[in-house]
Order: C-alpha cells, then sequence, then structure tokens
C-alpha cells in the first residue's frame, strides 16, 4: 500500500497481562500476538474473531487507551507509542473511538449536549455561538431531535446511546472513527443513519 495513502499502521503488536498469584510466581496472559495490518485514508476495515480474541484490546492500543507491551503503532507518520501524553491528547482530536457500551461512557450527571460539545469547546473547532447550532445538527445527523440535547444518558435507550456516542465522536471531527462494536444493539431502523454516519467521517477522511 502506498505510503501516503496510509493513515493507520500496526506492526507486531504485542499485550501481555500479569496475572499476579496469592503464593509465588504470577502467571501471564497473552491478550494479543503479532497483529499487523495497515488501514487507508477513507478505507473501511473490520477485525473479526471471536469473543475474547483481543480485538477491543488492539483498538485501544491504536489508541493508546491502553498500552502495547511491544510493537509499533502509526497513525498519519507518527510514532503513536513514543508520542509524549500531551501530544497524544491534540492527536486524539483526529482518531476517536465509539465504545462498546456507550451509556458508560457518559457523564450522568451532564446533558449529553453539553457532553457533545466538549469536543468543539476543547479542540476550538466552533465558534462559542455556534456550538449549541452544531450539536444539534450531529444529533439530528444520528437521527435524534434538538429538543433531547437537554437531556441525561439515563433518559435515552441502549440504541440511541450508541448513536449519542457517534455524535460525540463526530464532533471532534475524526479522520479515524474506531467502532469498538459495530451497532448491535441498534433496532434496524437505525442502522441506515449508522451507515451514513461512518460514510460522512470517511469522506471527511479524504
Amino acid at each position: 500500500m502506498s505510503g501516503r495513502n496510509v493513515l493507520i499502521q500496526a506492526r507486531d503488536l504485542r499485550k501481555v497481562y500479569a496475572q499476579p498469584a496469592l503464593l509465588g510466581k504470577g502467571t501471564e496472559f497473552v491478550a494479543v500476538q503479532g497483529a499487523t495490518f495497515d488501514v487507508a485514508r477513507g478505507e473501511t476495515f473490520g477485525l473479526i474473531g471471536e469473543s475474547g480474541s483481543g480485538k477491543t484490546t488492539i483498538g485501544r492500543m491504536l489508541l493508546r487507551l491502553i498500552e502495547p507491551t511491544s510493537g509499533y503503532i502509526g497513525f498519519d507518520g507518527y510514532d503513536v507509542t513514543r508520542l509524549p501524553k500531551k501530544a497524544m491528547r491534540r492527536l486524539r482530536q483526529r482518531m476517536q473511538i465509539v465504545f462498546q457500551d456507550s451509556g458508560s461512557a457518559f457523564n450522568p450527571r451532564r446533558a449529553v449536549g453539553e457532553q457533545v460539545a466538549f469536543p468543539m469547546r476543547q479542540f476550538g473547532l466552533c465558534p462559542p455561538n455556534e456550538v449549541r447550532d452544531r450539536v444539534v445538527e450531529l444529533l439530528e445527523h444520528v437521527g435524534l431531535r434538538a429538543d433531547q440535547a437537554d437531556r441525561y444518558p439515563h433518559e435515552f435507550s441502549g440504541g440511541q446511546r450508541q448513536r449519542l456516542g457517534i455524535a460525540r465522536a463526530l464532533a471532534s471531527e475524526p479522520e479515524f472513527l474506531l467502532l469498538d462494536e459495530p451497532p448491535r444493539p441498534w433496532t434496524c431502523r437505525c442502522r441506515p443513519r449508522s451507515s451514513t454516519c461512518c460514510n460522512s467521517c470517511r469522506r471527511s477522511a479524504g
């Protein structure tokens, strides 16, 4: 694959967890071994495997939400594994994740519109007087209503919270969007909207 088209590179990723023992030396659990792949700009790329095969671990390593034991992760020419924390926080504007359980990823004490707006304010992506309109646009884009911006996470169904997770991820205008668990809880009526959201991200990534 041509280097200029590659957005994500993973080379020989490995993740090992120590399992302590009550007595004596503990054991090690190898969650990921030798994961190697490229993801091109605008490409939809899927990892397929049994439950517990390490798919979520790989995804979280790509964003360095967990640290790899060894291996290389590249994002648009940056060595993600070597970036200091401050640089990594800036890079996360360009790479976002929709968590498997989006409900737990939201603060239960804050309105969802405020949380969708957070990346815009954090990264200065939108003038302050336009943030509310952008939040409404994103909510409607994922099939929710403008008035729902003032509601709290517990007032939404599982499928709606998953769509809120996508709205918040898209708020940072990412080039790479990782779906930890593609839309299992979404209704059939909602799935076409999910495809539209992901296609929007692909177009913005070039």
